[in-house]
């Protein structure tokens, strides 16, 4: 009897405990900070090192990539046969460097003659790792773990050295940036707990976390209405949200409910 009375107590000390807890949470959700922004990604431009047509395009917008995985291939034949001869002029190069140095410690040549075939051989180096290099970037690959926003080629179009292929993003975690007035910004603190819903998915709430706070004052951006009393003045707020089934993408309009402090 005694040790179902203490089981009971234990029961209902717990249910006391977590009641006051959802009390307190909601105490605080009912604040009234709130926020309004638009979810945004960080975006990665994967462009061209090379020059050359694209022979091979992998991708399509909307595609999931995997990191290092192959988005497209630019034709590779001059770029084959410029490393075939800068392997050649190497190797003529170092046994030229190498000829120099022993005729040199033989004093049959001069300092100055040894100095220009170092040099050859160096400049020759260099034209052999950029040629080597040139030959690898004709195979473009993604940088990240991600999904393509956007395409900016299509195979068998010429691209040059800077030309953009296509924009990445990793959907897995997105951000949201929110405006507060003075009087509420002392509220939030980083790591602060944000309630983000959007209007797409009604009923849906993801929850994200304060990560930066804005220490100077700026204008509304133009496309924001917060929803707390316009003031002249906001600060930025940045909160990143999970995102693992990818629900939220870049554009949405997204409402934020801080978790703060009740000063």
């Amino acid at each position: 009897m005694k040790k179902r009375l203490i089981i009971i107590g234990i029961i209902l000390a717990v249910l006391i405990i977590t009641g006051y807890a959802a009390f307190f949470l909601i105490r605080f959700w009912d604040q009234g900070i709130t926020g309004t922004g638009t979810i945004e990604v960080t975006e990665v431009v994967v462009s061209s090192k090379v020059n050359g047509r694209i022979i091979q395009l992998n991708i399509d917008e909307g595609s999931n990539v995997a990191s290092e995985e192959v988005l497209a291939e630019v034709e590779k034949q001059d770029y084959r046969a410029q490393l075939d001869n800068a392997k050649a002029k190497y190797e003529l190069a170092k046994s030229e460097f190498r000829r120099n140095t022993q005729m040199y410690a033989s004093q049959s040549i001069s300092a100055d003659q040894l100095d220009n075939a170092r040099s050859n051989y160096e400049a020759a180096a260099a034209a052999l790792t950029l040629a080597e290099n040139n030959l690898s970037y004709t195979t473009i690959t993604s940088p990240i773990k991600g999904i393509v926003l956007s395409k900016a080629v299509e195979q068998g179009e010429l691209v040059v050295y800077g030309s953009p292929i296509a924009t990445l993003a990793n959907l897995d975690e997105v951000k949201l940036y929110l405006y507060v007035g003075e009087k509420t910004v002392g509220k939030i603190n980083y790591g602060s707990s944000v309630k983000v819903t959007v209007d797409s998915l009604p009923g849906k709430v993801f929850m994200g976390t304060v990560s930066y706070i804005s220490d100077k004052q700026e204008f509304t951006p133009k496309p924001i209405q917060t929803q707390e009393e316009r003031t002249t003045y906001v600060y930025k707020i940045k909160v990143i949200v999970p995102n693992p089934n990818h629900d939220l993408k870049p554009g949405m309009p997204a409402d934020g409910h801080f978790l703060c402090n009740s000063r």
